[in-house]
């Protein structure tokens, strides 16, 4: 059963879905690559999930590295101009590279990518995917291992009820830009406090949260509403 139970949010492709598209994929790759020692390069963050999983499907000696590119600007709106915020800590030359993603969208950052990475001498460079919006590409790149094509909609991971990692992929009914930020909040929230839960560990009150005490305590004697720069969550969540 999914954690999520709000009416605007709908499950796309179900766990188990994953799970044996993965094994599939996993086991074209062992095949593929046996004898090899292929490096999966992970792109952070989105892929970090998929990749852990990919590696236990692919029953062969593998390297793993991650990198982390942008092409975003502001409100999430692709620019075109892309820039490597943390580049890998090992040479390509000679190597035979998986570069392992999430979600293949415009195709902008990806393109730029494998070039990149042929640049450096590769020996070869295959791109491994989750998810295609295909419905998005403006730059044309060959998906050489592919999970699902997928409609232009919001798409977030989201876990099981037993809270295993296990990828749920839901996308909102109502593709408001608001409704979508919260939601990868709300993920992004539980997540991190299901697992602090689990190491037993607790974040000391920060800096700021105690600045915005005491703004609300002078508000509150000065009898003057506080103005907070947080939106109020929907009634629905």
């Amino acid at each position: 059963m999914s954690e999520f139970t709000n009416p605007n949010v709908e499950i796309l492709i179900s766990a188990e879905q994953i799970k044996e598209k993965i094994r599939e994929m996993g086991a074209d790759i062992a095949r593929d690559y046996a004898g090899r020692n292929p490096l999966l390069i992970g792109v952070l963050k989105g892929a970090c999930t998929f990749l852990s999983d990919l590696i236990r499907a692919t029953d062969i000696p593998l390297g793993i590295e991650f990198i982390a590119i942008s092409s975003y600007g502001a409100e999430m709106r692709t620019s075109g101009e892309v820039r490597i915020l943390k580049d890998l800590d090992v040479a390509v030359a000679g190597r035979h590279i998986l570069v392992v993603e999430d979600i293949v969208d415009t195709g902008l950052t990806l393109s730029y990518l494998l070039a990149n990475l042929e640049s450096r001498g590769a020996a070869s460079v295959k791109l491994v995917a989750l998810l295609d919006k295909y419905e998005r590409r403006e730059k044309d790149v060959p998906i050489d291992y592919l999970g699902f094509k997928i409609p232009d909609k919001f798409v977030v991971p989201t876990t099981q009820a037993s809270c295993t990692h296990r990828l749920l992929v839901a996308y909102l009914k109502a593709a408001r830009r608001a409704d979508a930020r919260f939601l990868s909040l709300r993920l992004t929230y539980f997540l991190s406090s299901r697992l602090c839960e689990k190491l037993n560990f607790r974040f000391p009150p920060s800096r700021k949260g105690k600045k915005d005490e005491r703004r609300k305590e002078r508000a509150k004697s000065n009898d003057v509403p506080s103005r907070s720069r947080y939106a109020t969550a929907p009634s629905s969540w």
